[in-house]
């Protein structure tokens, strides 16, 4: 099962950049003009999806995105704004890429109520 293969995964801490460039060279080996991490850090979770996915959510805390897209956040926007940033580019482009094995562990996740906690 997912969490067996969790189990067994050969780990490595990245840093930022590290991170970013290889979230920046899958995008472009897929044609997308947006690329993101598994949306937790839960390593069962995410051995339980294919290694990339091109229509899924990309989370905005650890993204790369192309700047020569047109698409851009939605400043009115006060939350769930990487939702409309994920949605703006699957309606322009068709496709992002989420990388499925990258999994980002934030300060912030520790937070009761996550990132809005005070």
């Amino acid at each position: 099962d997912a969490n067996t293969v969790a189990g067994h995964a050969t780990t490595r801490k990245l840093s930022a950049l590290g991170g970013a460039q290889i979230l920046a060279t899958q995008m472009q080996k897929s044609g997308a003009k947006l690329a993101g991490v598994y949306p937790n850090s839960n390593p069962g979770m995410s051995c339980s999806a294919p290694p990339v996915k091109t229509e899924h959510f990309i989370i905005g805390d650890f993204f790369v995105a192309d700047p020569t897209s047109k698409c851009r956040f939605d400043e009115n926007l006060t939350l769930k704004e990487d939702f409309d940033f994920t949605c703006t580019h699957l309606l322009e482009h068709k496709k992002v890429c989420r990388l499925n094995r990258v999994l980002l562990h934030a300060e912030h996740y520790v937070n009761e109520g996550g990132a809005v906690a005070v």
